[in-house]
């Protein structure tokens, strides 16, 4: 088995979030689950861009879930 990195930079999760089609600057969270697909924590933006906040003043978040496309061989529950 390949030992686990000791570290993973910044850059490299930036990177890894970029090249996911993901906007770095909005995900507070990332889970990867190799059976259920990727779970999200982002920063909700207004239609013109801002990041929301509410009445304290703190920034608003969605919790979003990217399932496995179920059609595609090798990528459903089942066949993990």
């Amino acid at each position: 088995m390949t030992p686990l990195p000791t570290a993973i930079t910044h850059d490299q999760h930036v990177a890894a979030l970029q090249a996911l089609g993901l906007d770095p600057a909005l995900v507070t969270s990332v889970r990867f689950d190799v059976r259920a697909g990727t779970f999200l924590t982002v920063f909700v933006r207004s239609p013109s861009g801002n990041i929301v906040v509410d009445g304290d003043g703190q920034a608003v978040t969605a919790r979003l879930h990217i399932p496995f496309p179920e059609d595609l061989p090798g990528c459903a529950p089942a066949d993990s």
